[in-house]
């Protein structure tokens, strides 16, 4: 019985074995066919290589769920582009292109917003502005090779990993997708923009409920005269 249960997890660990490998070929051939390069994939998947993150699974379930979840990464990477006009990495599976160029929005396409072109794709304006004010950065930049924020100051420069940053996930994954440098200029004109926009409706928004106000009084008073008059 025990040389059967021996030779049983003997071929057990075997058959793992030649699953990785076909795992990993499967890989390899998807690479090949979406024309996207081994050090792409290890540089999303944040490894040296890998391989040896199914070379790492203790059974085949496992390998076969991070081989298919590899395959999905190698599909988004084979879509990824740069806008040619703003830098943001996006990966529409149908971008704008004009004269060879993919472009990530049809404003992009056209040639629209160039001023404030490198705020393209970043929504959280209030957090980066509090975020930089603190920091009494003039300048930032995502170091993708180092996964680190490259901060300049009137002080000097320093690199701190983004995520030890204290910002947000949203907007970690949005600076991630940064190819320029970003100024605090840039970023508080943006702010300004979104304050006076957001100030301009709430002083509308109250003249409406004063106006509402108003009529329900006017109303009350006709009524109370015509009351009066009968």
């Amino acid at each position: 019985m025990d040389e059967y249960k021996k030779s049983h997890e003997r071929q057990k660990s075997k058959n793992l074995e030649e699953d990785k490998k076909q795992y990993i070929r499967d890989v390899e051939f998807k690479l090949s066919l979406k024309s996207v390069s081994a050090e792409k994939l290890n540089k999303k998947l944040g490894v040296s290589d890998w391989k040896d993150r199914i070379n790492e699974c203790s059974d085949s379930m496992e390998a076969w769920s991070r081989k298919f979840n590899m395959e999905n990464v190698i599909d988004k990477l084979s879509r990824e582009y740069t806008c040619a006009n703003c830098g943001s990495v996006k990966d529409n599976y149908y971008p704008w292109e004009k004269d060879g160029k993919k472009y990530c929005s049809l404003e992009c396409q056209d040639g629209k917003d160039q001023k404030n072109k490198k705020l393209r794709g970043i929504f959280n304006i209030k957090e980066l502005f509090d975020w930089m004010r603190k920091m009494g950065a003039t300048e930032i930049k995502f170091d993708a090779t180092t996964n680190q924020i490259i901060i300049k100051s009137n002080s000097g420069e320093q690199k701190i990993n983004i995520v030890d940053s204290g910002l947000s996930q949203k907007l970690q994954q949005e600076l991630k997708s940064t190819q320029e440098p970003i100024t605090f200029n840039q970023v508080d004109d943006e702010f300004n923009k979104k304050k006076n926009k957001n100030d301009r409706a709430a002083i509308i928004g109250a003249i409406l409920i004063v106006g509402i106000i108003l009529a329900v009084v006017i109303g009350v008073v006709i009524h109370k005269n015509k009351k009066r008059n009968y």
